[in-house]
């Protein structure tokens, strides 16, 4: 180390040699260049989580969005069916491919296997080509549970197919009547104001503030009437549920007292089809065969069960009534829907409480339905004392009498020579798989050919993979 000091009385400002500023410069440079390799690396790799995040949530966004249509639903909207459009942030430009011949396609595909894209999809100012591969859900529940039914335009047939969210709905719209009664009971409680005081506020209340535990259902009935005006047979079908509430405790008074209001047993008619006046729905309106002796009536219904956590409406029994002021025999196929949402120890369960009460009017016959089958176990048998009808055979899902019912492997099996002829069939997938990818704009193929017909192959940003139920 060089030493300063005062010569003749003056400091020594020689300074640094240059080879003293070169070393300097090589240790500067050895500790330095680590340090901004990390920065840069840092970079590099928060711009790539940011990336990743926002194709995450882009591709979360899109499949949300598949979740909450049905299958159909879905293609009406990517086919633009009746002014429908799937739209994300505005995004319409979408195709449905058909991933066997890869082709466009206008409608669902038989057996479930379809890919959606979606082009220049904007999202968080950034734009991506999406596709979404939806395909068949490969399990035994997805397979047995396949509904097979008659053809709602077939001769001389009219069928049902209920859905599962059917009693959560009207559950909200009976705690739209229960909030009325609550803003009712509230106001005439409220103290009257002085005459020199300003009024006091309205009070309100709405359905989504009401604790529908407190709403006691004590029945449905699911009723179809069957009627002939002038040559037409029509079928319509309606719901109305029996409901009650006991002490609804709002609040407390000045005093302590619980402030309460009850509803008596009260009927509620369901809005069977909301696009219409009335409140059923018609199913089925043609002229028959002179010929043709009977009307086949298929329902398919999800049941209410007392202990069900997939039912809205927990009651220990359904009611099923069939009016037939027609000259023709009505025959009944009746089939309770397994709702895949529930596990099959706990459908086993709930089924063990549950009954449904048949009230058929004359020359309305039972030909086929699943009553003393217990859904969540296919090889158990329901209590619930259906021995005395007759005409009767049993099986899940295929409308036929005297038929061979569908099992894994022979999900559609051919129907035998007896059965009554015009009987059609079509098969609707419950359960589906469904895999979103993104990509960078421009990436994927207008003309429905395979994204690795693209040179260069394009490059996932993204991959999103989910399960979703008709």
């Amino acid at each position: 180390m060089k030493i300063w000091r005062r010569r003749n009385g003056k400091l020594n400002n020689v300074g640094m040699t240059l080879v003293e500023v070169i070393v300097a410069i090589a240790i500067l440079s050895i500790v330095i260049l680590p340090v901004l390799h990390t920065f840069v690396t840092s970079a590099i790799y928060n711009a790539r989580s940011r990336s990743r995040q926002q194709t995450t949530a882009a591709a979360q966004t899109v499949l949300e969005n598949f979740k909450a249509y049905s299958v159909k639903e879905i293609c009406d909207q990517f086919a633009h069916v009746d002014g429908k459009h799937f739209s994300v942030n505005g995004t319409v430009n979408t195709q449905i491919v058909d991933p066997a011949t890869n082709t466009l396609v206008s409608g669902p595909i038989p057996g479930g296997d379809m890919n959606f894209r979606i082009f220049g999809m904007e999202y968080q100012n950034e734009r991506y080509d999406v596709e979404v591969s939806l395909r068949s859900h490969n399990s035994l529940a997805a397979d047995m549970e396949t509904l097979i039914y008659e053809n709602r335009t077939a001769g001389n047939s009219a069928a049902y197919v209920g859905t599962q969210s059917m009693d959560a709905d009207a559950m909200a719209q009976i705690a739209e009547e229960v909030a009325v009664e609550w803003t009712n009971a509230e106001n005439a409680a409220a103290p009257t104001p002085a005459p020199s005081a300003s009024p006091a506020p309205t009070i309100t209340h709405s359905g989504s503030e009401v604790d529908t535990n407190k709403i006691k259902i004590t029945e449905r009935e699911i009723l179809f009437d069957v009627l002939k005006t002038g040559d037409e047979y029509i079928v319509n079908v309606s719901c109305k549920y029996q409901y009650q509430v006991d002490n609804y405790q709002y609040g407390v008074s000045e005093t302590g007292t619980p402030k309460t209001f009850s509803i008596p047993s009260t009927s509620y008619a369901f809005d069977m089809d909301s696009g219409s006046a009335e409140l059923y729905r018609e199913i089925f309106k043609q002229p028959m065969d002179a010929a043709q002796d009977h009307l086949n009536l298929t329902a398919y219904y999800f049941p209410a069960y007392s202990r069900g956590t997939g039912s809205a409406v927990k009651i220990a029994s359904d009611k099923i009534t069939v009016q037939n002021s027609t000259d023709k025999e009505i025959r009944l196929y009746l089939y309770k829907q397994k709702n895949l949402s529930v596990s099959n120890s706990r459908l086993s369960f709930s089924e063990l409480g549950y009954h449904l009460n048949l009230n058929l009017a004359t020359n309305v016959n039972i030909y086929d339905d699943n009553l003393d089958v217990v859904l969540g176990s296919p090889t158990s048998v329901a209590t619930g004392g259906y021995d005395t009808l007759t005409n009767r055979n049993h099986g899940i899902g295929y409308v036929a009498q005297k038929g061979k019912y569908p099992d894994a492997s022979d999900p559609a099996p051919t129907l035998p020579p007896d059965i009554s002829t015009g009987t059609t069939t079509e098969v609707l997938r419950q359960m589906y798989d469904v895999t979103v990818t993104v990509y960078r704009e421009h990436s994927l193929p207008t003309d429905g050919s395979a994204v690795s017909t693209v040179t260069p192959a394009p490059t996932p940003l993204n991959t999103l993979s989910g399960t979703i139920i008709e």
